[in-house]
């Protein structure tokens, strides 16, 4: 049984910048389990960037079936107004040197949303 030994998520930023004093948050969950998070990331992602790797902090033993049907959520928390388009990458490696990529495409959040929350 493969457990979760890293996890990582990139960016590519579109056609509009994710402000250097908006905090950017990553988590993995399957309803009230958390398997992994980063959170208060900054810095300025400009139009057509790429941003990452960040490396998620993983909570504990996750086996790679406990990960079936998982969310990835991505989070803003902007200073002022901030919409921010962009694609995300989640790259998972396991202790027996597997590894499975997501990719999610045309996101956009802003001040005013609470998050997106993406499907594995």
């Amino acid at each position: 049984m493969a457990n979760l030994k890293t996890a990582e998520v990139r960016f590519h930023t579109n056609d509009d910048d994710k402000d250097d004093d908006t905090k950017l948050s990553i988590t993995i969950e399957k309803g009230h389990d958390q398997f992994a998070k980063i959170e208060g990331i900054e810095g300025h992602f400009p139009d057509h960037s790429e941003n990452g790797p960040f490396g998620l902090e993983v909570q504990g033993v996750i086996s790679k079936e406990q990960l079936q049907g998982a969310t990835t959520t991505v989070k803003i928390i902007a200073v002022g107004n901030d919409t921010w388009k962009f694609n995300c990458f989640l790259e998972l490696g396991y202790d027996d040197g597997s590894r499975q990529k997501w990719e999610w495409f045309g996101i956009k959040l802003n001040e005013h949303d609470g998050g997106t929350h993406l499907q594995m």
